[in-house]
């Protein structure tokens, strides 16, 4: 961890010792997402090689660079399935409603109430809508499972003649926090520093680089650019392994801006993380604990596949008697018309190879189990738990780990988020204080509307509700105009649908009409959980 802002100055290595394994973990995760498993691989690789020579003549100089098995998909997949189960369905971001003194309703103060509700429902999707906020919702949930943190920027941009927040994700690879010594959680600067090559065109060795940074603290950041000169040879991590982490020496600085302003209470570089250790402030990634074993299955997949491929061609054989001298004086045998065949002499048959792979089959089912186990992924990486599943409850039992984690990290996103939103607001919105924003995570699993609305009993203990429209929105899809209007519907007519059976809540067609029929025909809700 970084405690002070030193490592900037003039002959520093750039980046910091410190901050090294953290930087190659995520130059291989990022190789890993992107399929390129022979680049992390080497000693796998290696490995297929040394066993190849036991038993096979094969030039290892001409065999392809992806003979390493097939190209799996794991990785890639873990993150975009945890992003589905977390905020594929978006979650519902609505404003709490204020409870209302008796002499608030005494003094008729309930419709302003409502007003004053409804304006600041419209401003906090305003906010939402111009930043884009659930569609980034995705890469940000895949940046914590691959790096284990999401970083974003919220900077100001002139839009429609009106200056406004918005956001954008970057790169943990640029990010340095640098914080109180003793109290970790105290951030005192977010660092973005980055390298940039001015002669690209060069050759490597007249190349020349420059470090840019930016130095954020609550409500402004700094831009500084230094001279940079690339160092030889590779950087040995603390494990013995080799980085491949290009490392640079500061030399002199070159631009000092002055301090830019964000106008806002906090600093301006916002991040999501996974869950965090006691000695770290940085969170755990889905990768680690899942690369020895992927490693190990493109090991048992590429040998299996390189003696099925030598050994498994077929061959002819045949009685001496039908075979004949061909114009190169090559022996060779009349397969395609007619061979004469003595009586009690064998047919020509074709001979394959028909030995046993049982233990190496048995290698990968282990290897798989412990994957599925691991990743906390098993029934979604696993597609065979969703043909083996009988009815919704079983789905919903096969998907117990899987659900878990996805609750675990929108639980973990929750503060950040509402943090992000009331930044967002301080500049072209209204100001929205963090306690008035509400956030409801859904775990991706599709919901039956009867389910949805037990859920929302259970929540309610079976009680009147005082937010009957958030509660439509969270739970029965409803979009805000839809719950109010339904709401005023059930206030008006003094009838609480959840209370009473859903007996009034009205189902609406194509045309706009609404239908009175009560849900279940005014029986009690069946409890099928």
């Amino acid at each position: 961890m970084l405690y002070d802002l030193s490592f900037l100055e003039k002959d520093k290595i750039f980046p910091p010792r410190s901050e090294m394994p953290r930087l190659e973990g995520y130059r291989q995760n990022k190789l890993l997402f992107e399929h390129r498993l022979q680049d992390v691989y080497a000693p796998y690789l290696e490995r297929i090689r040394q066993i190849i020579n036991k038993f096979n003549d094969t030039d290892w100089a001409k065999m392809s660079y992806d003979i390493y098995s097939l190209d799996f998909d794991y990785f890639e997949l873990l993150s975009i399935k945890t992003a589905d189960l977390t905020v594929g369905d978006p979650p519902t971001i609505t404003m709490k409603k204020r409870q209302l003194t008796q002499e608030e309703i005494d003094n008729d103060g309930e419709s302003i109430a409502e007003e004053a509700h409804k304006t600041a429902e419209d401003n906090l999707n305003a906010i939402c809508s111009n930043s884009c906020l659930y569609i980034k919702l995705l890469p940000i949930v895949v940046d914590i499972s691959r790096f284990g943190d999401s970083v974003v920027r919220i900077y100001s941009e002139l839009k429609n003649g009106k200056e406004r927040n918005n956001f954008t994700i970057i790169s943990p690879e640029m990010w340095f926090p640098v914080v109180d010594r003793e109290i970790k959680e105290n951030r005192l600067y977010d660092v973005l520093a980055w390298i940039e090559c001015i002669n690209p065109e060069e050759e490597e060795q007249k190349q020349r680089f420059i470090l840019k940074t930016q130095i954020h603290s609550a409500g402004q950041f700094e831009s500084r650019e230094y001279e940079a000169k690339r160092l030889d040879g590779n950087y040995t991590l603390p494990d013995g392994t080799t980085c491949n982490q290009p490392r640079f020496k500061i030399g002199n600085l070159l631009r000092q801006g002055n301090p830019i302003q964000t106008g806002l209470s906090a600093s301006a570089i916002r991040n999501f993380s996974n869950v965090v250790s006691s000695d770290s402030i940085f969170g755990i990634n889905d990768y680690d604990r899942i690369s020895a074993i992927i490693a190990e299955l493109g090991v048992r997949y590429t040998l299996e596949s390189l003696v099925l491929d030598k050994h498994t061609a077929p061959t002819m054989a045949a009685d001496a008697s039908n075979f004949y001298q061909d114009a190169r004086g090559q022996w060779t045998a009349n397969i395609g018309g007619v061979m004469p065949v003595d009586t009690g002499k064998p047919y020509p048959q074709y001979i394959t190879w028909d030995a046993s792979l049982q233990a190496n089959h048995t290698m990968i089912e282990k290897l798989e189990k412990h994957l599925y186990s691991l990743s906390e992924m098993g029934a979604v990486l696993n597609d065979d738990s969703f043909g083996a599943s009988q009815g919704f409850e079983a789905l919903e039992t096969r998907m117990t780990n899987a659900r878990l984690k996805a609750r675990r990290i929108s639980s973990l996103m929750i503060t950040p988020l509402k943090e992000l939103i009331s930044l967002l607001s301080e500049k072209g919105y209204t100001v929205i204080p963090m306690d008035e924003i509400s956030v409801q995570f859904n775990d991706g699993l599709p919901l039956t509307e009867n389910q949805e609305v037990n859920i929302a009993l259970k929540k309610s203990g079976n009680t009147q509700l005082e937010d009957i429209s958030t509660i439509l929105q969270e739970h029965l899809g409803k979009s805000k105009e839809e719950a109010d209007a339904i709401a005023e519907i059930l206030k008006s007519s003094q009838l609480n649908a959840f209370a009473s059976g859903f007996a009034p809540f009205p189902q609406g067609t194509e045309d706009g009409e609404g239908d009175q029929t009560p849900i279940n025909g005014g029986e009690e809700p069946i409890d099928e959980g």
